[in-house]
């Protein structure tokens, strides 16, 4: 008796996070559109200013370990409008240009 192995073509193979097969039974089209079509939904306003927070006290941090350049708060303090116009050229956030 011969067994048969299906032949699975690695390139139609998706990685889907164990904590993302919850939405597939709550709704399953957002299940298709997030996690197989990778259709996400736009970040609010205030994630947007969080990450560009996040990215300007990083980098004072990144200057005050052992072997870095010093970063001044000042110096910091210019990364996060820089941080905020990627985010918006990315999401297309109303107000803030972006540079495309």
């Amino acid at each position: 008796m011969s067994r048969i192995i299906p032949i699975v073509d690695s390139r139609n193979v998706l990685t889907v996070r164990a904590s993302a097969w919850g939405s597939l039974f709550d709704c399953a089209h957002r299940f298709e559109g997030e996690q197989l079509l990778g259709m996400r939904k736009p970040k609010g306003l205030r994630t947007q200013l969080g990450t560009a927070l996040h990215a300007s006290t990083a980098t004072f941090d990144k200057g005050r370990l052992p072997g870095a350049s010093p970063v001044t708060v000042d110096e910091a303090e210019r990364v996060w409008p820089f941080e905020l116009v990627a985010v918006a050229a990315i999401t297309r956030l109303p107000g803030i240009p972006n540079s495309a």
